[in-house]
């Protein structure tokens, strides 16, 4: 989103705030105008990151997350700096060159909650496998926890990891019964 246009959005969502708080109290209008910001600001910083996912764009991390963002995937930490996210991102980009994320994003307070859907070709190397040519589709859940500044912190991501390493020939084999 351009700055002018971000600053229309922010001046609206105040504007609107403080009339609809008309009769209130200044300063819990103030505080609920500052989370509307946030919150507004926040989604737009989360849709930066997925447009780095989409684009194959690491370096739009640097202006919506700390430098030492740290990751969770299914409850396991995979990355503890913004570096090891780019990494990660590379990882992907490479194997799915034509990867793409469709999200929907709720705000509330200084999270996000996001349920998404990323699809791509299987045109690369997937660490030492073979192209395949094959679609590789998930859906996954994440929480992003962001600071007072609006940087995103911490991200805990949600998926199945064998839906998207399938098209590589990947499967689950269920263990031997006596």
């Amino acid at each position: 989103m351009k700055p002018t246009l971000k600053l229309l959005v922010f001046a609206f969502a105040l504007l609107l705030t403080i009339s609809c708080n008309q009769g209130k109290d200044p300063e819990a209008a103030k505080m609920e105008a500052e989370k509307m910001a946030l919150e507004s600001k926040i989604i737009e910083n989360n849709k930066i990151m997925f447009k780095a996912w989409n684009e194959g764009n690491p370096s739009l991390l640097d202006d919506v997350t700390v430098e030492n963002f740290t990751r969770y995937q299914n409850g396991e930490l995979t990355g503890s700096d913004r570096a090891s996210y780019a990494e990660l991102m590379k990882t992907f980009q490479s194997a799915l060159p034509d990867m793409n994320f469709t999200y929907d994003i709720v705000a509330k307070g200084n999270k996000t909650y996001t349920k998404w859907s990323a699809k791509g070709t299987a045109k690369g190397m997937f660490g030492d496998i073979n192209p395949t040519n094959e679609i590789s589709e998930t859906h996954g859940f994440t929480i992003l926890t962001f600071n007072e500044e609006g940087l995103a912190t911490t991200e805990e991501a949600y998926m199945d990891p064998l839906t998207y390493v399938k098209p590589w020939g990947y499967t689950m084999v269920p263990p031997a019964s006596e």
